[in-house]
């Protein structure tokens, strides 16, 4: 298990905001339901590191390649398609673990500033024109405001 993408999708999924309760909840969650334990510390350390690569991306596509997203999900989650994508976009594209919408999966989360979107379902080509669309003018409209939008 790769512990900085699971503390990625952690912060993701709080948008930059985790607290120890959050961490907790998780650490719980692995140990009970998938028989994984890991230490407190080092996942604290870990969701510290992945806030701060969180905070320092102003514009960033992040691509849940968690195993249920990627069972039904158009892209393939390829160091070659996420650079593709990001020369489509024009903003950095990442890949993590899960975004904690699998029911609504494949999830990708746009981050831009202090905000972020979540886009669900992008399981064919369509869909994924169609998010790809409202993450251009996403991408276009925030980098000409000038001003950041209250967190979600």
């Amino acid at each position: 298990m790769n512990v900085f993408q699971s503390a990625l999708s952690l912060v993701i999924y709080k948008n930059g905001n985790v607290q120890e309760l959050d961490i907790d909840d998780l650490l719980t969650r692995y140990r009970l339901k998938k028989g994984i334990t890991i230490e407190k510390e080092i996942y604290c350390q870990a969701v510290e590191d992945a806030t701060q690569y969180y905070k320092k991306s102003e514009q960033c596509l992040f691509v849940c390649t968690a195993t249920p997203c990627l069972k039904r999900s158009y892209l393939h989650a390829s160091d070659e398609t996420m650079n593709r994508l990001s020369q489509e976009l024009g903003c950095e594209v990442n890949v993590t673990g899960c975004h904690y919408q699998c029911e609504n999966g494949p999830a990708l989360t746009l981050k831009i500033n202090n905000n972020s979107w979540s886009f669900l379902d992008i399981s064919t080509e369509e869909k994924w024109r169609e998010a790809g669309r409202s993450i251009q003018r996403l991408l276009a409209v925030e980098s000409n405001t000038g001003f950041e939008r209250e967190d979600r």
